[in-house]
């Protein structure tokens, strides 16, 4: 996979490419005045995967690992204020190319602000319940 970040005042995903060719062809679109910060990583992933967003940046999971990273939110609760925000995450299923490249539509992805409440929600309910 190959994740296109750019930043204006922060960094977003601005798109996510199956094939590098994609990811070039996807890169050239963005205006000049847009496309100044922008770079490409390579990750080892398959669809779907999930990307977290936090105060430490992005981070990629497969389905397996995010699990795993959900159970430990899930054991910080008892530790944690209510309201505690603990990451973004997105699941992408396929291709993200954005009609706007450049601009953030990170929020296009299907995503969940996590805290408590999603945490609840996943014991109850089992994570794929939220996609």
């Amino acid at each position: 996979m190959y994740i296109v970040i750019s930043k204006n005042y922060r960094e977003f995903v601005a798109g996510v490419f199956s094939s590098k060719d994609k990811s070039d062809k996807f890169i050239d679109r963005i205006p000049d005045n847009l496309g100044e910060n922008v770079k490409t990583i390579s990750i080892e992933m398959k669809y779907p995967f999930y990307i977290t967003e936090d105060h430490n940046g992005f981070c990629f999971y497969s389905e397996s690992e995010i699990i795993q990273k959900i159970d430990e939110y899930i054991s910080e609760m008892d530790r944690r204020d209510e309201g505690w925000f603990y990451t973004n995450m997105y699941r992408v299923d396929n291709d993200f190319e954005p009609r706007q490249p450049g601009k953030d539509n990170m929020g296009l992805l299907k995503h969940y602000h996590v805290e408590n409440e999603t945490l609840r929600n996943i014991m109850k309910n089992g994570f794929n319940k939220l996609w």
